[in-house]
């Protein structure tokens, strides 16, 4: 079984990049574009979701924000710098990056439709209020910025001229359901509109940047002892590095300081790469990585914690 999984990871971590990115179809870059040489794409699929769909599903931040720069990050991503102005979800710091995968050619597909979008040009300008639906990155292992995220099926929104907001590379009054997009759209009612569709949205917590035990442990829903079992996959065989670099481990869980894990199987746990070796036994401060998931990974950079500690962890929790 765990052999099987082991050759499916690749189309696992792909499937996952766009499950979270959603920025592979059309990229660009502001008034000077930056020289694309990649020609030949990766091609990958995903459902069609309308506006009001893709954002109550995946926004983590909202945010008002003007546009600053952008620039090429490692071999296939492009990083955008904004500045923000306000924040419809979320706590985004004062300046952002944004992150969007020229790599991979995508196709929306649902019942009525089916696109194909091949990385292209995102036009940003300066000075124009953009609203911007993001994903908040949460790895620990994160190549990229501390205050980093992805855009969401590529949505952009100009509030100073509503009717020429992009989603998909397309007008985003295309793809809205709940609300008229036109020339006359105000941008007061546009934002409320919003607010009232992201209203239980949850606002999900960045990295704990503590190097504290004590804070690390509290703030880590699962501190599990574990044994390290075989690789799922190295680091050397990523296909892509751009975003992160990490060693996938199945593990067995020795002891469970705290969380439930009883009912999980083939637990997997993301560490940095040549951090543990198969045989090791640790102390991890972790989280899954979704709701259900059996997949693992680092709240902080400092959640591989020795065994020795095992009992000032016990004396952390016993003394809340």
């Amino acid at each position: 079984m765990k052999k099987k999984k082991k050759y499916l990871v690749t189309i696992i971590l792909v499937s996952l990049l766009l499950c979270a990115c959603q920025n592979s179809e059309q990229v660009n870059l502001s008034e000077t574009s930056l020289p694309m040489q990649i020609t030949v794409f990766p091609s990958a699929s995903y459902d069609y979701l309308t506006f009001d769909e893709a954002i109550v599903k995946y926004a983590t931040d909202i945010v008002v924000a003007q546009y600053v720069s952008s620039r090429p990050f490692g071999e296939t991503l492009i990083e955008f710098e904004f500045i923000v102005s306000d924040r419809i979800l979320g706590d985004a710091k004062d300046r952002i990056f944004v992150y969007f995968n020229t790599f991979i050619s995508s196709e929306v597909v649902s019942m009525n439709n089916e696109t194909r979008h091949i990385p292209k040009e995102l036009r940003l300008k300066e000075g124009v209020n953009y609203l911007v639906p993001l994903m908040r990155i949460i790895h620990p292992h994160a190549n990229t910025h501390d205050d980093g995220y992805v855009f969401i099926r590529n949505i952009v929104v100009n509030l100073d001229q509503i009717n020429e907001s992009t989603m998909y590379g397309e007008p985003l009054s295309q793809h809205t359901t709940g609300f008229v997009i036109n020339n006359r759209t105000s941008k007061d009612a546009f934002i409320e509109y919003v607010e009232s569709l992201t209203v239980e949205n949850e606002t999900i917590p960045g990295m704990i940047k503590s190097t504290d035990l004590e804070v690390i442990v509290n703030a880590s829903p699962y501190i599990l002892l574990i044994e390290i079992a075989e690789p799922l996959r190295l680091s050397h065989e990523q296909v892509f590095h751009d975003w992160w670099s990490d060693d996938l481990y199945y593990v067995d869980i020795i002891y469970s300081f705290k969380g439930n894990t009883h009912s999980d199987h083939d637990i997997v746990v993301s560490f940095a790469p040549d951090t543990v070796f198969t045989g090791d036994r640790v102390i991890v401060a972790v989280d899954r990585i979704s709701k259900g998931s059996s997949w693992f990974r680092f709240t902080s950079t400092n959640s591989l914690i020795s065994e020795q500690l095992s009992e000032e962890i016990i004396s952390i929790l016993t003394a809340n």
